[in-house]
């Protein structure tokens, strides 16, 4: 019976162990040489680098289909991506700019593999992803000035089929991350980003001969290398842990010296995926965290080779200035409607040019922080964290981020042209008025039909010696009216 029990468990420990593993399968950086596991010179957390604020730029690929369809994640999300990473790295002095979204139009890379095995030259694997970036598109999106975040529809361990997803991979160090679109806001996000910058699961190796051991002797050269994340079993199934996300071993799942486990972190961001490591409300980043040493880890390995001089593992094109978090994503122009100027397209029928003024500049910032614009007259607006941060202005304002520096100031001076704004909009009714007579003559009325309007001359269309007024309207709404006396 004892021999039964020992299979059943191995059995139940085995399968468990491949499912948790399809969370997040170890993907090891295919370009560059893997760093030392071990700190150096470190007693717990008590050795730490500066504090100095490092700042990284991240690009967004969304990947659709080819006709254009698929789910329709955009500016948004990105939006949200970065309140999720700020509200976490922030605290340990890590942080993140979005430099920009974009989509890539290619069902062939809508599901991809996690392994790097070409078996299946129909099912692409995520560094074939990363190579059509760069090279198969009309335009290259890959930015090797930023951490690169690729959104697909799937990823799939199986080198043969599609069965066995995924949430999302990280290389291991790197610049490079995957995420499918259901894993993409959420704490998958914060996970493969960790592997980024050198942090392993905290899981790694148990199991095995090399397994970081219950009593922490040797946490430095094993597990995940870091001294205060507590050895954790390579499963967890939903009956060891509590309502309150303590950990209760109801297994009685033992290290590789004998010793059952204990104290394992259920919420650490590098932990096991459970309900307990999910975010809360707006995306708040709830009871999941990462330990000092885990901080300690990571910022390790930015200091070391953000100065690279070959950029190893990226973070040397990729980081950016403190002053790039007070610039805005986005500006643009706000037009007046009472200074406008319309004309027809002569080079394209059933158009119209619609010229505006200036009048002021919308601006759109990044979420993730506290924001106080204060402009000329003193006035403030306020925003928190999990709000888009929005401002329309004609002059001058000033930017705080309480929570990033309360008592640092950037003066932004919207441009603001004398020069018009001129945009196509597209007519969606042209009428017109005739008559020979305007005082005393009949009034032919015509509404031109959607055909006549993309495909007639107006002026060259009108009766000799009449007079006429032409009335338009383009589908944003704006009209305009015309008196015309044709000879």
């Amino acid at each position: 019976m004892k021999k039964f029990t020992t299979l059943l468990v191995l059995f139940l420990f085995t399968y468990a162990s491949k499912a948790q593993d399809l969370e997040c399968p170890r993907f090891l950086n295919p370009d560059e040489p893997q760093p030392t596991k071990t700190i150096a010179n470190r007693e717990g957390v008590a050795v730490a680098p500066s504090k100095e604020k490092y700042v990284f730029n991240v690009k967004i690929h969304y990947i659709k289909n080819t006709n254009g369809t698929g789910v329709n994640f955009g500016k948004e999300q990105a939006q949200n991506a970065m309140l999720i990473l700020n509200e976490t790295y922030n605290k340990i002095n890590i942080y993140f700019k979005l430099s920009g979204f974009d989509y890539i139009y290619n069902s062939n890379y809508k599901n991809i593999r996690s392994t790097n095995k070409n078996t299946n030259p129909n099912h692409p694997t995520i560094n074939q992803l990363v190579n059509y970036s760069k090279t198969g598109t009309e335009k290259p999106v890959f930015d090797v000035n930023s951490l690169n975040v690729f959104v697909v529809e799937n990823i799939n361990e199986n080198p043969l089929t599609f069965g066995s997803a995924t949430n999302g991979i990280g290389y291991l160090p790197g610049t490079v991350s995957f995420f499918t679109y259901n894993s993409f806001l959420s704490t998958t996000l914060l996970h493969e980003i960790g592997h980024n910058f050198n942090l392993e699961h905290t899981y790694n190796l148990s199991g095995t001969s090399k397994c970081e051991l219950v009593s922490g002797e040797n946490a430095t050269t094993a597990g995940d290398y870091v001294t205060d994340t507590p050895a954790a079993p390579l499963i967890l199934p939903s009956s060891d842990y509590s309502s309150s996300c303590s950990y209760v071993n109801s297994l009685k799942i033992k290290d590789c010296a004998g010793v059952e486990f204990r104290d394992v972190q259920i919420a650490n961001i590098m932990g096991h995926d459970n309900p307990c490591r999910d975010l809360g409300d707006n995306f708040s980043a709830n009871e999941i965290f990462f330990t000092a040493g885990q901080g300690f880890r990571m910022r390790d390995q930015i200091k070391n080779h953000i100065d690279s001089p070959t950029n190893m593992y990226g973070y040397n094109k990729a980081k950016t200035s403190i002053d790039k978090l007070y610039e805005p994503i986005e500006q643009i122009a706000v037009v007046s409607d009472n200074e406008m100027e319309i004309t027809d397209d002569e080079n394209d029928l059933g158009m119209a040019n619609v010229c505006q003024k200036t009048d002021g500049v919308a601006y759109e910032f990044q979420k993730g922080f506290k924001y106080t614009f204060i402009s000329e007259d003193g006035s403030k607006k306020f925003f928190e964290t999990n709000e888009t941060p929005k401002i329309t202005v004609k002059s001058m304002f000033n930017v705080n981020m309480i929570n990033l520096d309360q008592d640092k100031l950037v003066q932004i001076q919207p441009v603001i042209s004398d020069e018009y704004v001129c945009v196509k909009q597209k007519y969606v009714a042209i009428n017109i008025a005739t008559t020979t007579n305007l005082g005393n003559g009949s009034i032919i009325y015509k509404q031109l039909s959607n055909e006549e309007i993309n495909s007639t001359n107006i002026f060259n269309s009108l009766p000799k010696n009449t007079f006429n007024i032409v009335t338009k309207e383009t589908d944003k709404g704006i009209k305009t009216s015309k008196k015309i006396y044709k000879y």
